[in-house]
């Protein structure tokens, strides 16, 4: 019998929808399924408890709805799963599919009907969340700041490194939950971190500030910001890079 190597939860008000999703997923036989669970609380706490490496989330379910627990999920350390979020009402109340894909950065957002759609790009769906898992699987950063205390970053967290105008032997490192980190680094050192953890990086003036695309959530040419609150200056020969 082949072992489970990735677990997942659907977590879905309606179970006739987390059958089929189980039914779908019995396919793959090294993924194994922790809950099809209805309840915001029983939800959280199986999240909290167990940390499936992959979320089929529905907005609304009975006690709450997902982005509040997507709110709970943020703060669990070293965790960061694979979601695949759905909702019927995509296409009525646009903030859910904004905020999904924007604010909680969904891997997937699917509206209902979700079928059609399972059934035509699931394979590839579970093929990006094992790669997912894999990258981010005791990704770790270890590093030295100036003040020579060793912190742990988490590299996805990571949303730019940016050198200070007085001394350009250190980088300052900002993350998603507001921690800043300054070492000693050379733009060729913060690369290699950038490649080694998958970052979807690029420069946004002429070796001045690395940003993590992936936190782009506002364009406003000259200026972009990230996850919300940070605003930077992109020179116009790195538009292109942005890929926007």
């Amino acid at each position: 019998m082949t072992k489970s190597r990735f677990s997942y939860v659907v977590v879905e008000d309606d179970l006739k929808v987390c059958e089929g999703v189980k039914l779908r997923m019995n396919q793959f036989p090294n993924w194994n399924c922790l809950g099809l669970i209805p309840y915001f609380d029983i939800a959280l706490k199986t999240i909290q408890d167990k940390q499936p490496n992959l979320l089929f989330l529905d907005y609304s379910i009975l006690g709450g709805n997902t982005f509040s627990l997507l709110e709970q999920i943020k703060t669990i350390d070293d965790y960061n799963p694979f979601i695949i979020y759905f909702t019927a009402y995509g296409s009525d109340k646009d903030f859910i599919s904004e905020d999904a894909i924007n604010k909680y950065r969904v891997n997937k957002f699917l509206n209902k009907p979700i079928w059609e759609k399972l059934t035509e790009h699931l394979v590839n769906f579970i093929s990006e969340a094992e790669t997912w898992i894999k990258t981010n699987e005791n990704s770790v950063l270890w590093l030295d700041t100036t003040d020579k205390i060793k912190v742990k970053i988490e590299p996805y967290k990571i949303i730019c490194i940016n050198q200070p105008e007085n001394n350009p032997r250190f980088k300052t490192i900002r993350t998603t939950d507001n921690k800043i980190f300054d070492i000693k680094a050379s733009w060729s050192d913060c690369e290699r971190i950038a490649k080694k953890h998958a970052i979807n990086f690029c420069y946004t003036k002429a070796r001045d500030t690395i940003i993590n695309k992936m936190y782009i959530t506002k364009i406003q040419k000259p200026y972009i910001w990230l996850n919300d609150f940070l605003k930077i200056t992109v020179t116009k020969e790195r538009w292109k890079e942005l890929g926007i």
